[in-house]
């Protein structure tokens, strides 16, 4: 039922001698304002703090009134420490007979109503209401029953539940649900803190888990008589607040027995762990550097190219030392576990190819001194016998990659980009293919015979983004990624025929092109499916490759230059490969990948392990980042008095600092207490009260918890009396 509203209602009772009082509160909703008016009697009370000549009780078993054949006194049994209550007595008769009936030994319903008042008030309660939990019999035919309350049918049940992190829960709607998985409808539990973890728990016993789940809330548990689980807290009430009850040493039976306390670790550790998802850490970047250092000496220019064509000899001096020869830094930014962005720089020596003729000088096309017309470039020749840019090769960037993913909201991958920098080279025609001469100005030769754009001064390479890689992925229903598609971009010029009647460019070496000079397009693509059981393994995958092509003939139509021909004018993008890739598992350790390709061949291989798997989406497990949470305490007054020794405490519910604290406390404050055994006159104290306790001559003028609780009932005398286990802490 949910609250309409809350209020707080006080009363006081005018006279000594007056036990009803009337509680008046007003209810206000925000719109309608309420009164609740009720009274409080003081009768039960009376019936067990004032004198009374009548005590007794009923026993009732599978609707039956047994209390005429009990024989002995009733106990009943509560403890902080347990969530049943428990009970026994002894009956006397045949028909008690575990052989005879199945009453006294299998879950029949029992009833134990305690009676007790002053005289001509006497009242009846249900002290416990359960089922029979077992049977032993005696050579004098007595069968002695041991009874739990309603708690008792769902000790044994199993629970099986899964939640992912941060399903939005808090502990005690887990621990509703954990009782409602075991059959327990009816509850009575806080919503205590909101629960971030995931919680897994497969057959794990009811009370247990429920015990596990709410300690880091301070809660214990018990049955109602109504069979309902309730969740309470057991703190002591400290001053200025009344206590629950006030014992002197006059109400008990014989002064109380203490036991202090012993061996009581002097160093306490409690160990849990806190969760978050990675989207809410903040960013870290990770940095690494990789550097090699080897005997080298700088490569430098042997020979200078003048425009007449002759070559120069130079004199360079690089001596071989020990110095830095390569140099990676990587440099990755994550947010939780995920990459956001990751980038790789490489250096090292080198120089910039240089041209060394070029298709005009001076605004003159052709006509020039070098081999068919072309014009020399100044430039520098080094050992190796490369045309380059510079006298001596320096240390510089070489090659910079920017990997960059792309993730929804839940951080499953979608997409990665990959940006590659490093110095290239773009190819330019130098003639129309329609002409037998040069077309094109300013095409410049390398030293591998190849025209190229010109980069400035004659330079044919250039340092930025020579080539971008894009691959993403496509998700199954099931969660399996079932695609995925790598395109690969660039600066290419398709390649062409090189026939007078064409209207293509001729690159300088004989080869034809579409465009005058190579432009940025996509080079490649290649697309993977896979394909899944119905269990989600991995059984085969599908790989097209596509690019530019065109497939050559001996014979073809068209001349492609340098003795090659094809039936194609032109390069085309399209299907250049496709692989069927199959796996099958052989044995424990190994399976088998066949691979086909297209024209029908096939390669097995047998490999070790377990076949691949697919890639799946993400979910809020993969997202869950944990910390570890530990809180130390160690006291040196508990070293002096006990000895040194530390304990560990381990609770995987502890989500936090504070609440480790607390459980510290609560744990430390139930061990280092004088415990205080006592017998009196029974009372309606219950386990979690806090009891005022005066003992004079054991100069006990203290407030205790309550911790247990046995109460006995002897039906032939009206004798109600009561053992309590008392917790005085010292801390």
């Amino acid at each position: 039922m949910p609250i309409a509203g809350t209020c707080n209602l006080t009363a006081r009772v005018v006279a000594p001698d007056v036990r009803i009082a009337t509680l008046v509160a007003a209810v206000d909703d925000g719109t309608t304002p309420a009164t609740l008016v009720g009274t409080v009697s003081g009768a039960r009370l009376d019936s067990f703090d004032l004198c009374t000549i009548c005590s007794g009780l009923r026993v009732v078993l599978d609707g039956d009134d047994v209390t005429a054949d009990l024989v002995g006194p009733v106990t009943v049994r509560e403890s902080l420490d347990n969530p049943l209550r428990s009970a026994s007595f002894a009956l006397l008769g045949r028909r008690y007979s575990p052989v005879v009936t199945t009453t006294t030994w299998t879950r029949t319903p029992v009833e134990i109503f305690f009676r007790q008042g002053v005289p001509g008030q006497v009242g009846e309660h249900l002290e416990l209401r359960g089922y029979v939990d077992s049977c032993s019999s005696s050579a004098d035919g007595v069968y002695s029953i041991a009874v739990g309350d309603l708690g008792l049918c769902h000790v044994k049940a199993g629970v099986c539940l899964e939640y992912q992190p941060f399903a939005g829960k808090r502990r005690g709607q887990i621990c509703r649900e954990i009782a409602a998985a075991a059959g327990i409808t009816a509850t009575d539990v806080p919503e205590g803190a909101l629960y971030r973890k995931p919680y897994q728990t497969a057959g794990g016993r009811v009370y247990e888990l429920v015990a596990e789940v709410g300690e880091p809330e301070g809660w214990f548990w018990r049955t109602d008589n109504d069979g309902a689980l309730v969740a309470y807290t057991a703190e002591l009430v400290e001053a200025p607040a009344a206590p629950d009850h006030v014992w002197h040493l006059a109400d008990l039976d014989a002064p109380p027995q203490i036991s202090p306390p012993e061996d009581v670790p002097s160093t306490w550790i409690v160990r849990g762990s806190s969760a978050v998802y990675w989207e809410s850490e903040g960013l870290r970047t990770e940095v690494s550097e990789v550097r090699i250092y080897a005997p080298y000496a700088p490569v430098g220019a042997v020979e200078r190219q003048l425009s007449d064509g002759s070559r120069q000899p130079m004199s360079t001096s690089s001596v071989e030392t020990e110095r830095l020869v390569s140099l990676v830094r990587e440099e990755a930014t994550f947010r939780g576990e995920l990459l956001i962005r990751r980038t790789t720089t490489e250096s090292g020596w080198y120089n910039p190819a240089h041209g060394t003729l070029s298709t005009s000088a001076g605004g003159s096309l052709g006509g020039g001194p070098g081999p068919d017309g072309l014009y020399y470039i100044t430039v520098y020749i080094d050992s190796s016998g490369r045309a380059v840019t510079r006298i001596v090769e320096r240390f510089i960037e070489t090659s910079r990659e920017i990997e960059e993913p792309a993730y929804d909201t839940d951080g499953t991958l979608l997409a990665i980009e990959t940006n590659i920098y490093r110095w290239h080279r773009r190819t330019q025609a130098v003639r129309h293919a329609s002409s037998p001469d040069f077309t094109v100005h300013g095409a410049v030769i390398g030293d591998d015979n190849v025209s190229y754009r010109d980069c400035g001064d004659g330079r044919i390479e250039d340092y930025g983004r020579a080539e971008r890689r894009v691959i993403t992925h496509e998700y199954a229903a099931s969660g399996a990624a079932q695609r995925e598609i790598e395109e690969t971009y660039g600066y290419y010029a398709p390649r062409s025929s090189v026939e007078p009647t064409s209207p293509y460019y001729v690159v300088y070496g004989g080869t034809g092109q579409i465009e005058l000079t190579a432009n940025w397009l996509r080079t490649g693509r290649r697309e993977s499916r896979q394909y899944l059981d119905a269990s989600g393994r991995l059984q085969g995958e599908t790989e097209v490759t596509s690019a530019w092509y065109a497939h050559p003939m001996p014979q073809g139509e068209h001349d492609w230059g340098n003795n090659k021909r094809s039936n194609a004018a032109e390069e085309s993008f399209r299907v250049t490969e496709r692989r069927d890739r199959r796996y099958r598992a052989r044995g424990p350790g190994s399976y088998e990948e066949e691979t086909i390709r297209e024209d029908g061949s096939r390669d097995r291989e047998i490999r070790a392990g377990s076949p691949p798997l697919p890639r799946y989406r993400a979910s809020a497990w993969t997202r869950l980042v944990q910390h570890a949470v530990e809180i130390i305490w160690d006291n040196e007054v508990l070293r002096d008095w006990f000895g040194s020794e530390a304990r560990v405490l381990s609770n995987e519910h502890i989500q936090s600092d504070a609440e480790a604290r607390a459980f510290l406390l609560r744990r430390i404050r139930r061990e280092l207490a004088h415990e205080i055994t006592l017998s009196r006159p029974e009372t309606l104290a219950r386990p979690g009260q806090t009891v005022h306790l005066i003992d004079p001559s054991q100069g006990i003028d203290a407030r205790c918890l309550l911790v247990s609780r046995e109460v006995t009932r002897q039906p032939s005398t009206g004798e109600a009396t009561g053992r309590y286990v008392l917790l005085l802490p010292l801390l």
